[in-house]
């Protein structure tokens, strides 16, 4: 008998695999696969965290958007606190602009850590809406005179709880209705 036959005929003969291959299969797969998320894990955390600290950007620059867009337009910038300012916007109505204090709700909605504005009084008038925020909070928000001129540095500081990621973004705002020196400090 040629040799091709009794090969042919011994590889036909077999019925499935040993319980040896299939162990070996498996050790070989738990490998790979061990190894595969040992190369993928650090590059998700890295993906994850250029994702988080685009999106802390993008929410800081809202943020700063708005501010900039109110101060900008003010008539008279009344006080500046290093945690909240006063002004007379274009309309000549007073208003406060402040990061919203813990346990600070309007309409059900909790506005701690969130950009606030008060028109008028203590009553909440206006506040960005939350998923503006993506998951994050601002844990600060200050404003500073510079050099006795009618600029204002604005800081927002903000952090998400969840993936830790924290960020902090400066702008300086010119408000351009009020003249040099004419912003009283307290």
């Amino acid at each position: 008998m040629p040799m091709c036959r009794r090969i042919k005929k011994t590889w036909t003969q077999t019925k499935g695999t040993t319980l040896v291959e299939l162990m070996v299969a498996f050790v070989l797969t738990a490998i790979l696969m061990t190894a595969a998320i040992a190369v993928i894990s650090p590059a998700v955390r890295v993906f994850n965290r250029v994702v988080g600290t685009s999106r802390a950007q993008s929410v800081t620059d809202i943020i700063l958007e708005e501010v900039s867009q109110e101060l900008e337009s003010a008539e008279r910038i009344m006080t500046i606190g290093s945690s909240h300012i006063d002004y007379a916007d274009k309309n000549g109505q007073g208003v406060s602009m402040m990061l919203g204090a813990e346990g600070a709700v309007d309409d059900g909605q909790d506005l701690s850590g969130m950009l606030v504005l008060y028109y008028g009084g203590d009553d909440i008038q206006w506040y960005l809406p939350e998923k503006t925020y993506m998951g994050f909070k601002m844990t600060e928000l200050t404003f500073q005179q510079i050099d006795d001129k009618n600029l204002i540095e604005v800081t927002v500081k903000i952090k998400n709880n969840r993936s830790g990621i924290s960020y902090e973004r400066t702008k300086i705002v010119q408000c351009y209705k009020v003249g040099n020196g004419g912003i009283p400090i307290d």
